[in-house]
């Protein structure tokens, strides 16, 4: 296999950081899972790239594969913090993964272009974390494509992880069924992005959508509703900005929701 050659921009990072879709995509086509390598923590230079690297492998279930040497590092909390992420949402399962926008102008031979960062979308199905929810999914946007997430990874009350990649200013994704409720997302990527949300989930019915703000430790940092009167038709919700900054903005007959920290979580709920 060829060394990883750097990302292209906008980061400069070992393009292994920015592989997320390859690992479980490798599962897909072959029907092997495939270990993460080993990254060792002396050779990470920013808090941003470790979260990249991290965040994108917890939303793909795939164990991070840590390397040290006795040493302390400045990282160690942090890939900690990771790992305890990854225990609580669970692996990815085998059988379960799912391209769901394929780059057909990228190479995906495994082993020849493994390290070649192609724009894809793919889900699968978590198992084994000690989180007690409905069903646990995790995607991968690395597309400026509308993502729909298969019906069977988001019933009532799922958690989906997501991951954005750098390279996409807005991650489209539509997700639940039309009887859906209560919907969670981690937002697992250190860029602050901006999430357009569908689905099924947003088929509302005289109701609005109340959003709870999570801090990765459990804070609850704010709790605001999504259109600020009851609705009924297809709609969209945005997220933009920091998990612990909130601010409404005009969207269409709609209001913005801005919100983000690495790991943060969204839990959102409709209400009749």
């Amino acid at each position: 296999m060829a060394p990883p050659p750097l990302c292209s921009a906008p980061l400069l990072l070992p393009v292994h950081f920015c592989r997320h879709t390859k690992l479980p995509q490798r599962a897909e086509f072959t029907g092997t899972a495939t270990n993460a390598y080993v990254t060792f923590l002396e050779g990470v230079d920013s808090a941003f790239a470790l979260d990249y690297l991290l965040g994108g492998f917890i939303a793909g279930g795939v164990p991070p594969q840590l390397g040290s040497t006795d040493a302390p590092t400045p990282w160690d909390a942090q890939a900690a913090a990771w790992v305890a992420r990854f225990n609580a949402y669970g692996h990815a399962v085998e059988g379960a993964a799912e391209t769901l926008v394929f780059d057909a102008t990228c190479c995906h031979v495994p082993g020849l272009c493994e390290w070649v960062a192609c724009a894809d979308a793919i889900a699968v199905a978590l198992t084994g974390g000690h989180l007690a929810t409905p069903a646990t999914a995790g995607v991968i946007v690395a597309t400026n494509a509308t993502v729909a997430l298969p019906a069977a990874l988001t019933p009532d009350g799922a958690t989906v992880l997501l991951f954005q990649a750098a390279t996409v200013p807005v991650a489209r994704v539509d997700a639940g069924d039309d009887g859906a409720v209560a919907l969670t997302l981690v937002l697992t990527s250190p860029v602050a992005p901006c999430v357009d949300l569908g689905g099924g989930f947003w088929r509302l019915a005289t109701q609005d959508v109340r959003v709870t703000r999570i801090a990765p430790n459990g804070t609850v940092l704010g709790v605001a509703w999504a259109f600020g009167r009851r609705v009924s038709g297809r709609r969209r919700g945005r997220a933009c900005g920091t998990c612990e900054g909130l601010r409404s903005t005009p969207r269409l007959a709609n209001r913005a929701l801005v919100y983000y920290a690495s790991g943060c979580i969204l839990s959102t709920q409709t209400v009749r």
